[in-house]
């Protein structure tokens, strides 16, 4: 019994960290957030009544395995996500630019390789994503958003973790603008 509580506190602690990217993918206000945070908890307390009398009448053995059984059996309608970030196809960087020959592909190249590094590649559907941003004179990536969507959430999700965990260098002097706006495709395959 002791092991269903571990592991439903680790379930929980490893979800809380991307409640700031499910806010933002679906642009929740703190509020609606706040209610479906609370209803989470309303939910379990009006519950616990029946789970105590479910397991003094059948023993909480019995009880842990059935509420088991029923919970990996219920469809939620969540989908897997996939893997593999993309670094080829569409001009040969799965990158495109907002701006007409842009003087430095090597800056480019880095840029993909450092948001590999952030990206959670570990996922299982297939589908693909191409991600908005915009690059600081500084290196801050900001503004980001969905620009196409593969129809999963979790892939925005992982995508736009990636892009808000990663450092980039500054601009290259190079290059002139004080932003350059950026078009990523994030390529998931089984």
């Amino acid at each position: 019994m002791g092991a269903v509580f571990f592991l439903n506190g680790l379930v929980l602690a490893s979800w809380v960290p991307y409640i700031p990217l499910v806010k933002a993918a679906h642009g929740l206000r703190d509020g609606v957030l706040g209610g479906v945070l609370l209803a989470m908890a309303v939910g379990a307390v009006m519950v616990l009544p029946a789970a105590g009398w479910l397991v003094g009448r059948h023993g909480s053995r019995r009880v842990t395995l059935l509420a088991d059984f029923i919970g990996t059996r219920v469809n939620t309608g969540a989908r897997g996500q996939g893997f593999g970030l993309t670094s080829s196809g569409g001009g040969g960087t799965g990158v495109t630019v907002d701006t007409a020959n842009f003087c430095c592909p090597e800056y480019l190249s880095q840029m993909v390789t450092l948001i590999q590094r952030n990206w959670d590649s570990r996922q299982q559907a297939a589908g693909s994503v191409i991600m908005k941003f915009t690059v600081t004179r500084a290196g801050t990536i900001e503004n980001v958003q969905v620009e196409q969507s593969s129809g999963f959430v979790a892939h925005e999700l992982t995508a736009q973790r990636a892009l808000l965990l990663t450092r980039l260098p500054e601009l290259p002097i190079q290059y002139p603008n004080p932003t350059l706006t950026i078009h990523m495709r994030f390529e998931y395959q089984r």
